[in-house]
């Protein structure tokens, strides 16, 4: 019985391995990731940096920024001449910031639900490793175990034991798969 289960103990072990060092290389992908991201996001930093000095620029009192009315000049004329270049200038701007912020603002979105994404993982990861380091270590718990039983009884005694145990997995399992077998045929008459 126990070397049944510390044969299936020692499968896991083996399955899991293989799981672990994938969740470790996938953790690492994950934090590669993470700092390409990272960054993106301080090459943007600039970016936004100039647009809010631009916004700062045109957000101080009009009377500094808005061009002055020459002593002859008519109402018509500098509103085509001077008024109307200016305003679209700033409508302009003010596309160029909104589209710019929208931009910026989906990219920052899709980095941080990427990071949370790869930060689950991570977590989950983490905890899988922790449950695979419990496993393992019992299974080093259970060999010394069975190094002591093996040394305890001898070689000779123990490959009988184990040489009859097999048998007698073997022969339940043969059983077990005659009753499925009598049981298909039973259900196709």
């Amino acid at each position: 019985m126990k070397s049944s289960r510390r044969r299936k103990l020692q499968e896991q072990l083996e399955t899991a391995q293989p799981a672990v060092q994938a969740a470790e290389q996938r953790v690492q992908k994950a934090e590669l990731t993470y700092q390409k991201q990272s960054q993106k996001l301080n090459k943007l930093a600039p970016i936004m940096e100039g647009l809010e000095n631009l916004s700062a620029q045109y957000s101080q009192r009009p009377e500094e920024w808005v061009p002055e009315a020459a002593t002859f000049e008519t109402a018509k004329s500098y509103r085509e001449k001077k008024a109307m270049p200016l305003i679209q200038k700033l409508v302009k701007v003010l596309f160029a910031l909104h589209r710019k912020y929208w931009e910026v603002k989906d990219e920052r979105d899709k980095y941080l639900h990427f990071y949370q994404d790869e930060k689950k993982a991570t977590h989950h990861l983490s905890q899988r490793l922790k449950e695979v380091e419990a496993e393992n270590s019992q299974l080093y718990a259970m060999k010394r175990d069975f190094r002591r039983v093996w040394n305890y009884f001898g070689a000779e005694k123990m490959q009988q034991v184990i040489g009859l145990m097999r048998e007698q997995e073997q022969t339940a399992k043969q059983d077990q798969q005659e009753n499925q077998i009598g049981r298909a045929s039973c259900r196709e008459r």
